[in-house]
């Protein structure tokens, strides 16, 4: 979820890859469109991620994100898209490849779509082939899949749209919906996402798929999704697994994958040893909790945790809820209509009944699934796969 643009980077022309590997994944429970259980045996939840992740970071909540992606094991994980927004040899590469050998978790990803779409109806089949791998792995998924898939996307929706005007028909079967973080609650508010591809977005709400609304802004707005991550905690003692922290402190001090090696540097003493403090911005952690199909439980004051079922003695908060809503955007993008509880609904919105309370259970929420982040053992790291 990138918020603001990058400046003077010096980049070298890249060709795209992708990898189709197996991906490791354990269950998950319904919740917000992810499946419901039967039986009292709770399903997978199949799903495709699209990030606009780059190293440098332009902004770190990304590489959160995918962290939190990795570290609920509900999450079958079928494809992770990279939204390179042209900048190819800033892709997030290494730190996909830094989760996969942290978690032992084979992932298969691909670079998406170059450009903006020329309007709400384009293919995008003009763009370059290096660039179509996104597309192409996204409507591969679906045809695979023997059910529906959850699409959750943080940067700009263009893959996801793209997929969509290509093949509408297998999107409507196999999407069970599309957790979007992106635009602004309010009539004509703008946002950063929405300004990368307007036209993809104004498509996703006239797509007629289940779309569920997550927009980011304004900051103290309760349909905003915003917030601050006090990370500090995190790296204090061993609350995390050390490797977490290299990765995260890879990230933060913005080293080079071409002379410091990314899955090398997850072993690496002096960044274990580092302790950054907080806070960050955030946006888009409600999001993937709801596709995991997580709640969030109170378990003693100021104290949270999200989990699929509850834990012994604690009570479900509903610090964030969804309501049917009626979206209408002009052609940049920005609201001209935001109707909340509307009987003619394009999406499912996300709500927050108390700002700083939803602040402070995300906090707690995300401290807590990093703490319990699934590190494999050294026999489980991945080698470096080889590109095709």
């Amino acid at each position: 979820m990138t918020r603001r643009k990058g400046k003077g980077w010096s980049m070298q022309k890249a060709a795209a890859m992708a990898w189709a590997l197996a991906a490791l994944v354990a269950v998950a429970v319904g919740h917000a469109g992810a499946p419901a259980a039967a039986g009292g045996e709770a399903p997978r939840v199949p799903l495709i991620y699209s990030t606009d992740l780059y190293p440098p970071h332009v902004d770190l909540d990304d590489h959160f994100d995918l962290a939190q992606v990795f570290a609920m094991p509900e999450f079958d994980v079928r494809a992770i898209i990279l939204d390179v927004n042209g900048e190819v040899a800033r892709a997030g590469r290494p730190a996909v490849e830094q989760m996969i050998a942290l978690t032992g978790r084979r992932v298969p990803w691909a670079l998406g779509l170059k450009s903006a779409l020329a309007g709400p109806g384009d293919k995008a089949l003009d763009q370059p082939a290096e660039f179509q791998a996104g597309v192409t792995l996204i409507l591969k998924v679906l045809a695979e899949a023997a059910g529906p898939v959850t699409v959750l996307t943080t940067g700009s929706v263009r893959d996801v749209v793209a997929a969509f005007n290509r093949d509408p028909v297998l999107c409507r079967e196999k999407i069970r919906g599309v957790y979007a973080n992106i635009g602004s609650a309010v009539v004509g508010g703008g946002e950063y996402n929405v300004r990368l591809d307007a036209a993809s977005y104004r498509a996703l709400l006239a797509s007629g798929l289940p779309v569920f609304w997550f927009p980011c802004l304004p900051e103290a707005h309760p349909g905003a999704t915003f917030w601050r991550f006090d990370f500090g905690p995190m790296f204090e003692g061993d609350t995390v697994p050390a490797g977490l922290r290299c990765y995260f402190t890879y990230a933060m001090r913005k080293l080079d994958p071409r002379t410091f090696e990314p899955v090398a540097a997850l072993a690496d003493a002096s960044l274990a040893a580092v302790r950054p403090k907080g806070p960050k911005e955030m946006w888009c952690t409600p999001s993937l909790l709801a596709a995991a199909g997580r709640k969030v439980y109170c378990v003693g004051p100021d104290q949270w945790v999200a989990a699929a079922a509850p834990p012994p003695g604690a009570t479900e908060e509903k610090v964030f809820e969804f309501v049917p809503a009626r979206v209408e955007l002009d052609d940049a993008g920005k609201p001209t209509k935001v109707e909340y509880q509307a009987a003619d609904a394009n999406v499912t919105a996300f709500r927050r009944p108390d700002v700083e309370r939803y602040g402070k259970a995300m906090n707690r929420c995300l401290l807590d699934l990093y703490r319990n982040f699934p590190v494999a053992g050294k026999a489980a790291e991945a080698k470096r796969p080889k590109g095709e």
